[in-house]
């Protein structure tokens, strides 16, 4: 499947794993271990499944698992084969939470949408 350049800049999800990519180079985050085999899934591509269902408002990891897999638009947009299961979600997110989500957490909202902003009330 072949995704002309229009439909590209205009795809939000586009929007979501340049800005991904971007965040990674900018902060220079590198999570990889030199021991083992090298991952399936990059950093980039596992941040952006979180995103997108942070976006549609997924709170599932099997629910994310099963929406991605009938997107196919998004999955060539990051260039994923296959789709990664809710374990391997589960498992990624926590080892990325410690080097990636704090550092580009307000760098991904001010480079897809300056005008959201996050207001927290505890009452």
């Amino acid at each position: 499947m072949i995704i002309t350049l229009n439909i590209q800049s205009e795809n939000i999800y586009f929007k979501i794993f340049e800005t991904v990519n971007i965040a990674f180079n900018k902060l220079g985050i590198n999570t990889r271990k030199t021991k083992g085999r090298p991952p399936k899934y990059s950093d980039q591509q596992i941040v952006a499944c979180m995103i997108y269902g942070v976006n549609n408002s997924i709170f599932s990891l099997r629910e994310l698992e099963y929406k991605i897999k009938q997107d196919i638009v998004f999955q060539k947009i990051i260039g994923l084969k296959e789709v990664p299961d809710h374990s391997t979600f589960s498992l990624r997110a926590i080892a990325l939470e410690k080097y990636v989500y704090y550092g580009i957490y307000a760098m991904l909202i001010e480079l897809i949408n300056p005008s959201t902003r996050i207001c927290a009330i505890d009452g």
